[in-house]
């Protein structure tokens, strides 16, 4: 992700198939995806999108038996961060 691209870097991971993720990989997207979206730090498309994917994302981390406390704490913000920018 480049330094200012987050709109780019969540288009870009709207675009991969989480199912075909290691779970090292999906769990990096899981904090990418979050940390872009707090950068945008508004409720643009962009910005729930990229909630909305690190919610799926960590939802398949789940299913892969990843429960430790940093996946649950990205998917608790992420959910939080999108209820927030939906809710503006």
């Amino acid at each position: 992700m480049g330094k200012a691209d987050y709109r780019g870097a969540i288009r870009a991971a709207g675009q991969v198939q989480f199912d075909s993720l290691p779970e090292a990989k999906l769990k990096e997207l899981l904090f990418v995806l979050v940390d872009a979206g707090e950068r945008l730090d508004d409720a643009s498309e962009e910005g729930i999108a990229g909630y909305s994917l690190a919610v799926e994302a960590g939802t398949r981390l789940v299913k892969l038996g990843s429960l430790e406390p940093p996946v649950q704490k990205g998917i608790a913000r992420a959910l939080w961060r999108r209820g927030h920018a939906l809710g503006n």
